[in-house]
This record gives structure tokens, C-alpha cells and sequence, in this order.
């Protein structure tokens, strides 16, 4: 879409910049053509008139094909035809007035343009006769330049529009050539941040994308190395911490008071918990679960029968079967925390599977007071809690709306929370199909 939108840009300021300056020059070359054609053919008229002063008979050898001359009496002198198609004939007069003032010559004859045959016609005449005792009578002119304006501008038309369709292409060329590898780019970006690997080719586009690409792979490499060694990292330890609280676990049997006894097994027990939590939550971010045709429907039914099983308030509102292309573990999952969180916080649980154009929304709502506002993007974070106290039976363990956000990234979609007058919504917008990858440079 990135080339499209540029191309499209790119021909519309083409042309109107074409048409605007080809009517300004074009304009201006036809009142010089026009202007030039006149004054040569008003100089051409006076000279006859001092020609046949002396010698009428000339008259017909002073004509020609485009320069006709003629004598006729005032009162049968023809009248004018209006400037109804010159429209800049006052603008010409006055560029004659002005050009015969340079050339020492007299003051205009009287003159008007027409079309004739949808040719540009010139017509002058000025005062005639040979001597005081005759009567006045009039010197015509009717001449017509040897190219029409119609002709040249044609031309000139021709010529332009084939030089501004010869640059737009090569624009055009070098725009694609620049934003073809822009939609492999985002796609790439995209991949990273669900923590999926990718490599871009480093060895087609111009030098600055090969760059880029080096760059961004290098970058990606180091994401991904870094994932993957915080999972090691998170998997040594948790073997190791594992050992030591089971140790720990087998020495609690031997205290001897009973309530301290409980206690320690009460706090080894929680540790254990936070332990397996945080090690499923590293994983979780960098899971590798496939993308597969599931049926989404069943899936939030299965979650709303899970919970009314375990005696909680839970309902489902949708379509009996809905097909999207996702990950079905991490699907289940996020649907499971969400309803968790509402059902502990609000009370009970409403789930709502409906579909906005590409996309399907899971709406989890629940009566409860929700997440103020300012603490939307806050509550993503891992261990953040929204309960202030640390009882970890009401308040868990923060990581519950970290993982759906982190699955929502996998899919291609997000998290939003609203509060509305009915309680508190949370809303998990995924894709129907999955994002394809696009052909890398």
C-alpha cells in the first residue's frame, strides 16, 4: 500500500503540475506567436498602403495565400466581427501598440480576431486613397498565420506530455525500487516483537536497505539470543532453587511446634508456586506453539464450562462455531486468566465472542470496580497486582494479564480494558487469519 499510495501522489502532482505549467508557457508563447504575427502583418498593410498610392494595380501581387488585401468603399467597408473567441485580444492590442511605439512605426490600424474554419483569422483595415479630391476608402486585411495555434499546440503537448511521462516513470522506478522491501520490514519487526526468529536477506535492495537489513538481523539476533538465555537462565535456577526448597521442605517435618511446623511448609509450598509460575511465564514468552485453524467458539465455551464446574458464575454470549487461525494452548490460556481475574474480582464472569471486519473479540465482563485508567498499561507488566495486599489466595501472583498480552503479541493482537457502567470489560482482539509473512528482501 506504501507504493501505491506514493505512485498515486506522485501522478496527480505530475499532472496538475504538466497542465498548469503547459497552460502558463503555452499561453504565454501563443500571445508572442500572436503578438509577432500581427505586428509583422500590420507592417506588411502599411507598406502596401504606400505601395498602392502609386500603383493600384499591385494589389493583386501583394496578396497571398495567408495575406489577403483588399479596397473597398467606406460605406462598403464589412464590419468587424466581434473578439467572441479571443478573449485576450485587448491584451494583444496593446502588446502591438506597444511593439510598433519600439519600431518607429504608427499608430495601429484597426483590428479584430475571429475563427475561421477553426482557424485563428486576423482582420485590420486603415483609412485609403490616393489623393485629397478622393473619397476615403479602406484597406482590408484578412491573413491567417502559417501554423495554426490549434497545430502548435498540439505539438507542444505531444512533446511535454511524453517528457513528463518519461521522468514520472523513472520516479516511479526508483520509488518502488526504494519501498518494495518496506512491507518484508514491517513484517519482520512484527515477528520480533511476538519473539519469533527471522532473518532478513541481506543481498538484494540498494546499499542503505542491505545495511538496514544487516542491522535488523543482527538486532533480532540479539533478541532472540536474549530470550533464550533468559529461559536457561530462568530453567538452571529453577532447578537448582527446587533442590534446595524440597531440602528445606523434608527439614520443616522435624520442627517440633506444630504451628511453625505449618507455617514453614505453608511458605515453601508458596514458594514453590511463585517459582513454577515465574519459570511457565518465561516460557510462555517465548513459546514456539504453532498457528492452526481452531474453532473459537468451542474454545471460550470451554473455558465458561470450566469455570461454571468449579462453582463460579460464568456465561457465554456468541456464535455457536467461529474458525480462526491461532494457537490453541495460548488461546485457552489467556481466555482461562482472563475469566479467573473477573470471576475473583468481579464476582462472576460474562464472555462474549463477536467479530469487527478481519478481527474477533473476546469481551470477558465482569461487575467489579476494575483497573482505574491511569493503571491500564501498568497492569500488562509482569508481577503487578492489582489487589494492594501480598495474600496471594486474593491477589495472585501479577502475571495473569501479562501472559494474555503476551499472547495477544503472539496473534498479531492486543489487550484493551474499559470501564463501563455495566462493570469492568476486558477485551481480546486477535486476528481471524494469521499474518502471513511477506517475501523478505
Amino acid at each position: 500500500m506504501t507504493f501505491q499510495r506514493i505512485a498515486f501522489a506522485l501522478v496527480i502532482a505530475f499532472v496538475v503540475l504538466h497542465v498548469s505549467l503547459f497552460w502558463l508557457f503555452g499561453y504565454e508563447r501563443m500571445l508572442d506567436r500572436t503578438t509577432e504575427f500581427t505586428v509583422s502583418s500590420i507592417e506588411r498593410l502599411l507598406s502596401a498602403s504606400d505601395a498602392l498610392r502609386d500603383n493600384p494595380e499591385l494589389l493583386p501581387l501583394l496578396s497571398s495565400r495567408n495575406f489577403t488585401l483588399s479596397i473597398s468603399a467606406q460605406e462598403e467597408s464589412p464590419e468587424f466581427l466581434p473578439d467572441t473567441v479571443w478573449h485576450h485580444a485587448d491584451e494583444i492590442r496593446n502588446r502591438l501598440s506597444a511593439a510598433l511605439s519600439e519600431t518607429g512605426g504608427v499608430t495601429p490600424p484597426s483590428i479584430a480576431f475571429t475563427m475561421e474554419r477553426g482557424e485563428p483569422i486576423l482582420l485590420a483595415r486603415i483609412p485609403w486613397q490616393r489623393s485629397a479630391e478622393e473619397h476615403a476608402r479602406w484597406l482590408n486585411l484578412k491573413a491567417r498565420p502559417a501554423q495554426t495555434k490549434a497545430t502548435q499546440r498540439q505539438r507542444g503537448f505531444a512533446v511535454s506530455t511524453t517528457i513528463v511521462i518519461t521522468i514520472l516513470l523513472a520516479v516511479l522506478w526508483a520509488t518502488r525500487r526504494i519501498t518494495r522491501h518496506l512491507p518484508a520490514f514491517a513484517e519482520a519487526a512484527e515477528q520480533v516483537g511476538r519473539g519469533d526468529p527471522v532473518r532478513l536477506n541481506e543481498s538484494r535492495g540498494p546499499k542503505d536497505l542491505r545495511r538496514l537489513a544487516r542491522a535488523f538481523n543482527a538486532m533480532s539476533e540479539r533478541v532472540v539470543g536474549h530470550i533464550a538465555e533468559r529461559s536457561q537462565m530462568l530453567a538452571a535456577m529453577s532447578h537448582d532453587l527446587r533442590t534446595i526448597i524440597t531440602r528445606l521442605t523434608l527439614r520443616a517435618e522435624h520442627i517440633e511446634t506444630p504451628v511453625q511446623r505449618t507455617g514453614a511448609q505453608s511458605d515453601l509450598k508458596q514458594m514453590m508456586r511463585m517459582l513454577d509460575e515465574a519459570i511457565e511465564f518465561a516460557k510462555d514468552d517465548h513459546h514456539q506453539e504453532a498457528l492452526v485453524k481452531l474453532d473459537a467458539a468451542s474454545v471460550a465455551q470451554s473455558v465458561v464450562d470450566d469455570a461454571r464446574d468449579s462453582g463460579a458464575e460464568a456465561t457465554y454470549i456468541g456464535p455457536d462455531r467461529l474458525t480462526i487461525v491461532g494457537q490453541p494452548y495460548g488461546l485457552r490460556r489467556a481466555l482461562d486468566n482472563l475469566v479467573a481475574n473477573a470471576i475473583r474480582y468481579g464476582g462472576s464472569a460474562e464472555l462474549s465472542l463477536t467479530t469487527t471486519g478481519d478481527d474477533a473479540h473476546f469481551r470477558i465482563l465482569d461487575p467489579g470496580p476494575g483497573i482505574p485508567p491511569p493503571d491500564y498499561q501498568r497492569m500488562r507488566e509482569p508481577f503487578i497486582r492489582g489487589e494492594p495486599s501480598r495474600n496471594r489466595e486474593s491477589g495472585g501472583s501479577g502475571l495473569g494479564l501479562a501472559i494474555v498480552t503476551n499472547v495477544a503479541r503472539r496473534h498479531g493482537g492486543h489487550l484493551v480494558f474499559d470501564n463501563t457502567a455495566s462493570g469492568f470489560s476486558a477485551t481480546l482482539i486477535v486476528p481471524i487469519q494469521a499474518i502471513q509473512p511477506e517475501e523478505s528482501i
